[in-house]
């Protein structure tokens, strides 16, 4: 076990009523030091109020956040790491409803808004949304995304919804079901029934309203 070399603050080290020890330490930690007395791996290159920038080092330890945050840039600088933390984001997006064969859904756009956290690769997304009117809807029913799903190995980036759906077509009181497919920049909304998936297009309706809740991972 080496000999810890680092500034201790005694009445030796700094002379009866001299430095304060809130002086010692603040001067102590401009050097900093590892317990042998050799110099840290992080050397910080400037100092201002509220900030600190430096050069990119390995340390062991806790960091603490005083101020309670820690800013990531608006435009994210993607990692290869996969150990690495390189985004996060918090924000809302305009959802759309679309009918995969033919016809349209128009939202009411007082309840169009969903939002969505995303911290590294993994986005959550939730809200609830309320059908204004439809023209004829046919086939399947998706919603849009913020962002693009990844694409996985053997649809392991494959992802179900959590739905609460009311105010449906009669044809729609089955079980309502969501997914987010593999490489998907949508969320496709189906009924189940009879052991199987169906198109759900058909089942809105003015009022219908369909809320969803769901994490998945982005490339």
């Amino acid at each position: 076990m080496p000999t810890d070399l680092r500034p201790q603050y005694t009445e030796e080290a700094v002379g009866h009523g001299h430095p304060t020890k809130s002086d010692v330490i603040n001067r102590a930690y401009n050097v900093e030091h590892d317990i042998d007395g050799t110099h840290g791996a992080i050397t910080p290159t400037s100092v201002t109020t509220g900030a600190v920038s430096g050069t990119t080092g390995v340390f062991t330890g806790i960091i603490t956040a005083t101020g309670g945050q820690i800013a990531f840039p608006a435009t994210a600088v993607p990692s290869a790491d996969p150990n690495t933390v390189d985004d996060y984001e918090e924000g809302t997006w305009t959802a759309i409803l679309t009918c995969g064969t033919s016809g349209t859904i128009t939202l009411n756009s007082s309840y169009d808004l969903m939002s969505y956290t995303r911290i590294g690769r993994k986005v959550t997304l939730c809200g609830n949304v309320v059908v204004a009117s439809v023209s004829s809807p046919v086939g399947v029913l998706t919603m849009s995304m913020p962002f693009a799903n990844h694409t996985g190995t053997d649809e392991s980036g494959m992802t179900a919804a959590a739905l609460f759906c009311q105010g449906l077509e009669a044809t729609g009181t089955t079980a309502m079901q969501g997914n987010i497919n593999n490489g998907s920049s949508f969320i496709t909304i189906a009924h189940f029934t009879a052991g199987a998936m169906g198109a759900a297009a058909a089942d809105i309706k003015a009022s219908s309203q369909i809320a969803i809740n769901v994490s998945y991972f982005v490339a």
